[in-house]
Order: C-alpha cells, then sequence, then structure tokens
C-alpha cells in the first residue's frame, strides 16, 4: 500500500488509500536492495522521499511523473545525477550509508 520492492526497484504509495490517508508519513520501510525508505505525502501525493542506502547498489525508484516532477540530492542538498528510465521511474548510483531525499518540486514551490 504504502511502499512496493520487487524486481530491484521501488515503488511508491502504490495503493495509497487516497479516500481516508490525504495526509500522512511513514519511516523505516524495509526495501529490496537493502534500502530504508521514509515517505510523506499531502493531498495524496508524495511531497518527500528519503532513501538510506545500506549497501550502495544503484537505486531505482517508481512513481507518477518522477522524471519531471521531483528532484535528487543527498542529505546535505547535493544534487544527484538520476538516469530517466521513463516519465515514472528513474534510477541513479548510491554509496553505503549514503542519504538521498525525493522532494516533489511542487512542495518546493509552495
Amino acid at each position: 500500500m504504502l511502499l512496493q520492492s520487487h524486481n530491484d526497484k521501488l515503488v511508491i504509495l502504490p495503493a495509497l488509500p487516497t479516500t481516508f490517508w490525504q495526509k500522512g508519513s511513514v519511516k523505516g520501510l524495509k526495501a529490496v536492495g537493502n534500502f530504508t525508505v521514509d515517505i510523506e505525502w499531502a493531498n495524496a501525493k508524495a511531497t518527500k522521499v528519503q532513501i538510506v542506502s545500506n549497501v550502495g547498489t544503484t537505486c531505482v525508484v517508481k512513481y507518477a511523473g518522477i522524471a519531471k516532477n521531483y528532484k535528487v540530492t543527498t542529505a546535505d542538498g547535493k544534487t544527484v545525477k538520476v538516469k530517466r528510465i521513463s516519465d515514472d521511474e528513474i534510477s541513479f548510483p548510491t554509496v553505503k550509508g549514503g542519504e538521498y531525499v525525493l522532494v516533489s518540486k511542487e512542495a518546493n514551490a509552495s
């Protein structure tokens, strides 16, 4: 419902019950590839996703419009170069212990 983790990719909010959970957050979800994921959402859309890479493998993230509407940085604010797989899917290299933050550009604008 909040995170689907299979086929070496993280699918963010695949089945969020929007009628009841318009706004919320979750912390500490464990995912395929040995990632730990925190997600915040508002108006039933992800506003911030924080990913910790526990082993330093490539991270593949799928979410509606992620390639155009989200910025990826390290925890200290440095821009991370991402590979666009499709409008809804990106990948980026990680380092062991690295923290990565995906933030909606819409959330930044408000």
